[in-house]
C-alpha cells in the first residue's frame, strides 16, 4: 500500500473484496465445470491470476486495487474449487493418497513462496513480487497447455 500511494484502510477493503468474491467463485464453480470441464477451468483461473497479478502490480488508485482484488478473488476461488478435483481425477482409487499429496504440496509452496517473497521484497520491492507471480502463473499455464493428458473421471 505504501509503495503505491494507498491509504491504510486500503489494504483491509483489498482482502475484505478478495474474499468475498473468492466465496462466490467457489460457489460458482460446479456450474464452471459443468460448462468447461476442470481442465480448461484451470486455464481459466490461470488466465485470471495473470491478469489480477498485472493489475495488483500497477496498482495506482483505489479502484484499479477494487478490480485487482476482484480478479484475484475470482482466480483464487476458481482454483481452490478445481485444482484438488483436477488431481483427484487422476488417482483412481486412491482419492485420500490425492489428496493429501495435493495438500502437502500447498504447503510446502506457501513455504518456500513465503521465503522467497519476503527475499525478493527486502531486494527489490513488493511490485517484484508481484510481477514474479505473473512468471509463475504464466508457467502454470503454459505446463496445464503442454500436458496433454486428460483426467479420467471429469471432463
Amino acid at each position: 500500500m505504501r509503495e503505491a500511494g494507498l491509504p491504510v484502510y486500503a489494504a483491509g477493503l483489498s482482502f475484505s473484496i478478495k474474499t468475498f468474491i473468492e466465496i462466490l467463485a467457489i460457489l460458482s464453480t460446479p456450474w464452471l465445470i459443468t460448462t468447461l470441464g476442470v481442465k480448461r477451468c484451470l486455464g481459466v483461473a490461470a488466465v485470471i491470476a495473470i491478469c489480477a497479478f498485472l493489475t495488483l502490480a500497477n496498482v495506482q488508485s483505489l479502484s484499479q486495487l477494487v478490480v485487482g482484488a476482484s480478479l484475484e478473488g475470482l482466480y483464487y476461488g476458481i482454483f481452490a474449487a478445481v485444482g484438488l478435483l483436477y488431481i483427484q481425477s487422476f488417482a483412481g482409487d486412491r482419492l485420500g493418497r490425492a489428496t493429501s499429496l495435493y495438500t502437502n504440496s500447498l504447503y510446502i509452496g506457501a513455504l518456500i513462496a513465503s521465503s522467497m517473497m519476503g527475499l525478493v521484497a527486502q531486494l527489490a520491492g513488493f511490485r517484484t513480487v508481484i510481477l514474479l507471480s505473473t512468471v509463475w502463473a504464466t508457467l502454470a499455464l503454459l505446463v496445464l497447455i503442454v500436458s496433454g493428458r486428460t483426467p479420467t473421471r471429469l471432463s
